[in-house]
């Protein structure tokens, strides 16, 4: 079976992430626990990885490959862990 052309990345506020095929229906099951969406953008094979940034600072940077493919009803995993009062900003596609 040959890997999709096209694939969503969706990162949340809390740190939650996953990748997706794109559907008309893809998106990320929304709860207290994952936050709001940061990030939901479109990604081709060429993308290598990913940066994370924090309110207090923390940076992160992610093989895309090291996200796992989901379905997307799904919260995905956690792919940053963060402090109580912290969350993501910002993420940057690499």
């Amino acid at each position: 079976m040959d890997a999709p052309k096209e694939e969503i990345v969706i990162v949340t506020q809390n740190g939650w992430g996953k990748r997706t095929i794109p559907s008309n229906n893809t998106a990320i099951t929304i709860t207290k626990k994952t936050g709001p969406i940061v990030l939901q953008q479109k990604i081709t094979k060429e993308t290598k990885s990913i940066s994370i940034t924090t309110k207090t600072g923390k940076a992160l940077i992610l093989d895309i490959k090291s996200i796992p493919l989901l379905g997307y009803l799904t919260q995905g995993i956690r792919i940053i862990k963060l402090a109580e009062k912290d969350e993501v900003t910002n993420v940057f596609i690499n």
